[in-house]
């Protein structure tokens, strides 16, 4: 049973919870209960429902959160149920037992009702007056969007086929043609739709369901013959054939075949041996309650005549491939075989065709490399023993290789040229010895065409790798392939920035002001330059603000001091656009007046004053209920920046003064969904004497081990006066800041040690001193 089946049933009651036990290893279907317990809101036809998804929801077993609606049918009628979406959902109408009806996942008909896209869902059904359930919740992955739009309309009834019965049922003429494989047979076509027809009792004995279908009837060739509904039928259907002799009676029918999903999309095919003259009659109906716009083809393959072995109607002697159906005889490089007979030259791994990157822009504006090939494992490909272990199918495929940039890579067979059940497989190595990278089967869809693929891994620079695009079990045909990757970032020669991030925290420390635990961390996912930035992300629950503090930045001697850096900000919340309860500002204080470290936080926290940037603030008002302690109500950086931009602040109130500058980032408690946060990169202090910046020390750490004690104030003392090794931070020995390492700053570390006296003018935490080795990290 496809996945389509599977979520039906778990968001019905009607498999029984030992059953999901064996079928899906910690997985459970809703029960009847989950209808009280995780419905959110009503929805009528004068009035929508606007709904969210999101982890606060119920959960599926899979890790889908849901939505379940209340429908009430006040009278019977005809309706159409619909959501609108920007993302693929998976909609299922429950009656009021929260047992399943009718389910829909690429509505047909979405532009005509207005959806935001095709792959949203829509359900038009004939209702009973009394209560009904919706659950919806995304199709593609779990929680992959949140917002849509739920309605219900009434339909105005249309009158109902006139083949809706069996003793109405329409009669199939079969003419010669030439079927799907090219091959001469006896063929009808013909389409309807069954959304107005009734439901029909024959079936349950033979493909049971509670969908509205309706008849045909064709007679029996004395060959094989198939029908199917796998080109142009819009909804999920089923197929049912009965035998009702040659009197063709239909009181007294036997089932002859049935099927539900033999094809992409959840299509039908059927074939059976027919009895000559023998009349069938052929019940187009769906999966559940399912109906729609369906197209049948009834084929009957006409036996080959003994100078045709193909039987695709080109005699052998003329034939240019007499094994293979090609009744056009395509021959693209004219060597006189036959295209299909002509195995394509990408058919193995080491006839793979190089695939080039070329640079391009992407809907959002960013640069990647991409390139798009198109291909058709219909023709001149076999099956690949290589994907036994990789994505494992018994379809044809096709080669490609590519070489990484040590960047993010993804390939995908998502376009509108894609036309069958696509499968990608990605491996690296040699052909004849591959290792399996990646594998992926159903990961997006197209209109009318589900299960299409994508994959995405981090490649490795200058390694090669083989990508198979073949299909689902053994699905072939023409497909779109997309290959991308991301840009390496630019080289960081002639940067300048003091603080470039790529050899570490360079004496930056980050503390929590309120929260749980510090989200300030040294991240490699966006930089302006190199690989490395400082970034904060949303918390995971809860109000929360923290900082990250510079080393000390001397401006005694400066002149016009300014701060700048590159840094990107997405601190967008819940998609409004006129409360900005999340944020970020920058504050500077003068070192010099930083009190003892069990001095109140909030006092120290009043000695940072907040700096102003050129041009300002991009937001004015912070959401003023967040905490007033956290900046709340004053501007800020919040919003979207749309990718790094500089940002430069005047420092020439502080000159002449030894300071540190902090990044406070504040969260509100109110998240609706995780965003980027803030990253900082690239950060320098022009108008300074442009000291290089030395390692993070402990203050008076003489002995150079991290911590501070007797052996270091004793250390001070026989470097003095008794011509002891000289220290290799002197300037972290300087206790009392009068510019000299003397007795008094060795008496200074004792007091402070054993006397609970003033402690060392840097502090008593991991700062930054000029001309000093890294012992704290």
């Amino acid at each position: 049973m496809d996945n389509a089946r599977w979520l039906n049933g778990i968001c019905s009651w009607g498999i029984a919870i030992i059953l999901a036990l064996f079928l899906c290893i910690e997985v459970s279907p809703l029960r009847g209960e989950d209808c009280d317990n995780c419905t959110v809101g009503n929805v009528s036809p004068d009035k929508p429902f606007m709904g969210n998804i999101d982890a606060a929801d119920c959960m599926l077993g899979n890790g889908r959160n849901y939505d379940i609606i209340e429908y009430v049918q006040e009278t019977d009628g005809l309706v159409t149920i619909a959501t609108s979406s920007a993302c693929d959902t998976f909609m299922e109408l429950m009656d009021s037992a929260c047992g399943g009806i009718a389910n829909n996942t690429n509505c047909p008909n979405s532009g005509e009702l207005g959806l935001e896209s095709p792959v949203n869902s829509c359900i038009t059904r004939f209702l009973a007056a009394g209560t009904y359930f919706i659950c919806i919740f995304p199709n593609s992955g779990p929680n992959e969007c949140a917002d849509y739009t739920l309605t219900v309309s009434e339909v105005e009834a249309a009158d109902a086929p006139e083949n809706d019965i069996c003793l109405d049922a329409e009669e199939l003429v079969l003419e010669e043609g030439i079927n799907a494989n090219g091959q001469r047979a006896m063929i009808a076509n013909v389409t309807g739709d069954t959304t107005f027809a009734a439901e029909d009792a024959e079936n349950q004995a033979c493909g049971a369901s509670t969908a509205p279908g309706v008849w045909y009837m064709v007679f029996g060739t004395g060959d094989s013959m198939t029908a199917n509904t796998c080109a142009g039928s819009l909804y999920d259907t089923r197929l049912s054939v009965f035998n009702g002799g040659v009197d063709g009676d239909c009181e007294n029918l036997v089932c002859t075949v049935e099927n539900d999903d033999a094809c992409p999309g959840f299509l039908s095919i059927v074939t059976w041996n027919s009895e000559l003259d023998a009349i069938y009659f052929i019940l187009v109906h769906g999966f559940a309650a399912n109906s729609g716009v369906y197209s049948l083809e009834v084929t009957s393959v006409m036996p080959p005549p003994p100078d045709d072995q193909d039987n695709d109607g080109v005699s052998n002697d003329i034939d240019n491939c007499i094994d293979i159906a090609n009744p056009g005889q395509e021959d693209a490089d004219g060597d006189g075989m036959g295209d299909v007979c002509d195995n394509q030259g990408n058919d193995l791994c080491d006839g793979a065709i190089a695939i080039t990157l070329e640079k391009d822009t992407n809907a959002e504006g960013v640069a990647l490399l991409t390139a798009n090939l198109g291909g058709n494992t219909a023709v001149g490909a076999t099956d690949d023993p290589e994907n036994d272990f990789c994505g494992n199918s018994d379809a044809p495929g096709v080669w490609f290789s590519l070489i990484g940039n040590g960047q993010q890579m993804s390939a995908e067979t998502c376009g509108a040229g894609s036309l069958y059940d696509t499968r990608l497989s990605l491996f690296s190595g040699e052909c004849g010895s591959l290792t399996c990278v990646i594998s992926n089967d159903d990961a997006c869809t197209q209109p009318g065409q589900c299960c299409l693929s994508r994959i995405s891994w981090g490649s490795e620079d200058g390694a090669t790798y083989y990508l198979l695009v073949h299909g689902f079990a053994a699905s072939l045909g023409a497909f779109e392939l997309d290959v991308t990757a991301e840009l390496p970032p630019p080289a960081c020669e002639g940067n300048g920035a003091t603080f470039d991030f790529e050899d570490g925290a360079q004496g930056f420390t980050e503390r929590v002001l309120l929260g749980d635990a510090s989200h300030w961390e040294l991240s490699q996912r966006r930089s302006t330059c190199g690989t490395t930035s400082w970034h904060s992300g949303l918390p995971a629950i809860g109000t929360s603000a923290a900082v990250l503090i510079s080393p000390e930045i001397d401006l005694r001697d400066a002149t016009a001091p300014q701060l700048q850096f590159n840094h990107f900000y997405n601190f967008t919340d819940c998609n409004w656009t006129d409360i900005f309860p999340d944020g970020g500002i920058v504050e500077a204080r003068i070192t010099t007046i930083v009190d003892d470290p069990n001095t109140p936080e909030v006092d120290e926290s009043e000695a940072w004053q907040l700096l102003q940037p050129e041009g300002g603030y991009p937001v004015q008002d912070l959401n003023p209920p967040c905490p007033a302690g956290l900046g709340g109500g004053g501007p800020a950086y919040s919003g979207d920046s749309g990718g790094f931009v500089p940002a430069v602040f005047d420092l020439s109130t502080l000159e002449g003064e030894r300071i540190q500058f902090r990044f406070h980032v504040i969260w509100d408690c109110g998240n609706c969904e995780i965003r980027e946060g803030w990253y900082i990169d690239d950060v320098n202090v022009t108008g300074t004497n442009e000291v290089p910046p030395g390692g993070s020390q402990l203050p008076s750490d003489f002995n150079q081990d991290g911590g501070i004690d007797m052996s270091d104030a004793i250390s001070v003392f026989g470097f003095l006066f008794l011509g002891r090794a000289e220290p290799d931070c002197p300037g972290g020995l300087d206790f009392n800041d009068d510019n000299s390492v003397d007795l008094s700053d060795g008496i200074g570390m004792l007091n402070w040690l054993f006397q609970g006296g003033q402690s060392h003018a840097l502090g008593s935490d991991c700062v930054q001193i000029v001309d000093c080795p890294d012992v704290c990290n």
